[in-house]
């Protein structure tokens, strides 16, 4: 079922330690995920108490490149845009993830980001 939400109703609170909270969480993701380098974020869902980019590493996929997009070396769910990757690359890396995910590891990926085509 789809729907709009008309309006909200938000219950705020102060908290002494937020900024403190946010530096540590952005700290954790500086390390963890390719955040200085052009990518489109997470590309796939997460299987069922799995790890999309565990999977990904295991079939050997890290670094994998098709024209100038690359699966990254710091976080595999992410593909990295080297160089003004087309969208041809971005889309053709994306299903060869899935294609070698499926036929290694019997799972089937499913794209977190919407490709829009026109």
């Amino acid at each position: 079922m789809k729907g709009v939400i008309l309006s909200a109703k938000l219950s705020l609170y102060s908290d002494t330690n937020a900024r403190k909270k946010q530096l540590e969480l952005l700290h954790k993701k500086m390390q963890n995920q390719p955040l200085n380098e052009n990518n489109a974020g997470c590309i796939f869902k997460n299987p069922e108490n799995m790890s999309a980019k565990k999977l990904i590493d295991e079939c050997g996929l890290t670094n994998y490149k098709i024209g100038r997009a690359t699966v990254s070396n710091i976080h595999a769910n992410f593909i990295i845009n080297e160089n003004e990757a087309s969208s041809k690359d971005v889309i053709e890396l994306i299903s060869h993830i899935k294609e070698v995910v499926k036929k290694k590891k019997n799972i089937e990926l499913f794209q977190e980001v919407k490709i829009i085509q026109p």
